[in-house]
């Protein structure tokens, strides 16, 4: 596949643009991940104990409010993922990780949008409007958790197949 581009932040006077490129070889996958991202995420490898974004107080239904939460959602994503690729433009994820990956840029997307909406509200809302786009953002948080959770599980898949071919090609030990 082509690599896909995530911005991080099209308006930010630092825009970074991350792409993947959907390779399935574990070897680059083990490698290009930082241990200062996958070492705080390896409790999350058993799925017992799954990633969970920060879990929020409930809020009112309001533009402000909204407003802040989709920021700090878009935030929390960005960080994560620029956490998972480090100080690399690109690596390349098992296909699995590679559409999660794709999966969360959108959900970012949204989180973002909602934010721009919120935080400059073109017209008054009714608060029927308000409360079904607090549970819009809310369920957005379930998929973004299970995306997280998707890239989690396919590079701790990726780095045992990458281990196990290093065991299969270590010489064995005279004696």
């Amino acid at each position: 596949t082509s690599p896909t581009p995530y911005c991080t932040e099209p308006k930010a006077p630092r825009a970074a643009s991350y792409t993947t490129t959907g390779g399935t070889t574990p070897e680059s996958t083990a490698g290009s991940l930082l241990p200062r991202m996958w070492n705080p995420l390896s409790k999350h490898q058993s799925k017992s104990n799954p990633f969970r974004l920060t879990r929020v107080k409930p809020g009112p239904a309001t533009y402000d409010h909204l407003a802040k939460l989709s920021r700090f959602r878009r935030e929390e994503i960005d960080a994560f993922v620029e956490g998972l690729f480090g100080d690399r433009d690109e690596l390349d994820f098992p296909g699995t990780a590679h559409k999660a990956i794709d999966s969360l840029g959108e959900i970012r997307a949204t989180f973002a949008g909602a934010h721009e909406l919120c935080a400059c509200p073109p017209a008054p809302a009714s608060t029927d409007s308000l409360n079904e786009t607090l549970r819009n953002l809310r369920d957005l948080v379930v998929v973004a958790e299970a995306e997280i959770n998707t890239i989690i599980q396919a590079n701790k898949a990726a780095r045992a197949a990458l281990l196990e071919t290093y065991n299969l090609e270590k010489p064995p030990m005279l004696h």
